[in-house]
């Protein structure tokens, strides 16, 4: 049983750890589909052997159909915690076996999160894991001092396993509150997408046609890398008109939590006057097909498949060799905008932001400009309606009607 596995002795030098490993799990068209798995292991620290860990199958069987990123942030969660009551904390909580497990050691490792100075968030999410964990030990009958009926009466209140509460969340004493991140800034003037793009050509040629589908495109920076040569259509023969980009993450190729499509389906890119074009037949030409069979758009200068902190690393460069371009100007106005782009935090995200903005404008509703994002939610829009005065009206007078229909439909 998975209780008797857990049977440890804290001088051991061993520790939990997490790992990502990628499965072919079948095959479409001739190609490999393949998925990532997250792996929890115990790994001996002398020899640094690793062995997997059946609790796997917790994260296996909470988090499969979710992203890999919420897989690895579940994984993280509960390693910490196994090293924090198995080995780190052993002498003051003295537990050999999970089925010795009680709420006061899950309390006792949240509370000294928070005096370690980790904000309320975060210990909320680990608070929401363990709930989760302990959830999945009940119902396997490894705990010896609860059952699963008394946990799930406290976490699932509504008996639905979609709305879980925290077992341990109003037991913490200790809260450090988060401070408010400062504002960032969303977009660029409309006048400086085609300069930056610019400096990117001069700066770093290789994502600078990625800088431009960000801009026209409304795509990450962690997608553009994702894009392969064979699923870009071509508007004209070169891409003149615009092009239509097939987005999905490959897991095979995907390293970390970079080069990650967010939400997959197909995305255009428009055109602007000869730029697109050019620049498209540019980087064809002097970044070819990387040699490790990934069909990557974005290239290192090995010649593989770009990751994004790299495409990150570069599109700092830009924006350095930009804002000084601006402040070395000598327009009053240019020197403005470079104290202005100084002052608050942007990154490779400016790109879909100042798309957003320029799209809005052109959207008669909230769902147009969901559409046009590949958002799931009318959450991630509403920034960018914001500042837009010719969508106001109208998502206004759709939410009246949403209102009128939901009052009649009340009265009937």
């Amino acid at each position: 049983m998975m209780g008797e596995i857990i049977r440890l002795n804290p001088n051991e030098n061993l520790k939990f750890t997490y790992r990502s490993t990628k499965l072919v799990i079948g095959q479409k068209k001739g190609k490999d589909i393949v998925q990532d798995y997250i792996l929890i292991v115990l790994m001996n620290k002398d020899n640094k052997r690793e062995k997997v860990h059946p609790l796997t199958s917790f994260i296996y069987d909470n988090w499969k159909r979710k992203g890999y990123n919420t897989q690895v942030a579940r994984a993280k969660h509960l390693v910490v915690f196994l090293n924090h009551i198995f080995f780190k904390y052993n002498r003051i909580l003295k537990i050999k076996s999970l089925r010795d497990l009680t709420f006061d050691h899950a309390i006792h490792f949240l509370e000294t999160k928070a005096s370690e100075g980790n904000y309320e968030s975060t210990v909320n999410s680990y608070s929401s894991t363990l709930t989760h964990f302990y959830l999945y030990l009940a119902k396997k009958g490894i705990l010896r001092n609860y059952s699963y009926e008394y946990i799930a009466q406290l976490a699932l209140p509504k008996g639905e396993e979609k709305e879980i509460s925290s077992l341990f969340k109003d037991e913490i004493s200790i809260v450090n509150k988060k401070p408010k991140a400062p504002e960032k800034i969303r977009k660029i003037a409309d006048e400086h997408i085609i300069p930056f793009v610019a400096t990117a050509i001069e700066i770093a040629p290789d994502i600078a046609l990625g800088l431009y589908i960000c801009f026209f495109g409304g795509v990450r920076g962690s997608e553009v890398l994702s894009i392969k040569r064979s699923e870009i259509k071509t508007k004209g023969v070169k891409g003149e008109g615009g092009l239509i980009l097939k987005l999905d993450t490959d897991v095979k190729f995907a390293k970390g939590s970079g080069n990650r499509v967010k939400t997959p389906g197909n995305q255009a890119v428009q055109a602007y006057q000869d730029l697109l074009g050019e620049l498209y037949q540019f980087h064809l030409k002097h970044f070819p097909e990387p040699i490790d069979g990934s069909d990557s758009l974005l290239v290192n200068r090995r010649g593989e498949a770009m990751q994004y902190q790299t495409f990150r690393n570069r599109f700092i460069e830009v924006k350095e060799a930009f804002i000084k371009q601006l402040s070395d100007s000598e327009s009053p106005t240019d020197k403005i905008y470079a104290l202005n782009y100084m002052s608050l935090p942007w990154n490779t995200h400016i790109g879909r932001g100042t798309y957003s903005n320029l799209v809005a404008e052109q959207c008669k509703n909230v769902l147009e400009l969901m559409v046009a994002r590949r958002d799931g939610s009318p959450k991630s829009v509403l920034p960018y309606l914001a500042g837009s005065s010719k969508i106001i009206v109208p998502v206004n007078n759709s939410l009246e009607r949403m209102y009128e229909g939901d009052h009649t439909n009340g009265e009937n």
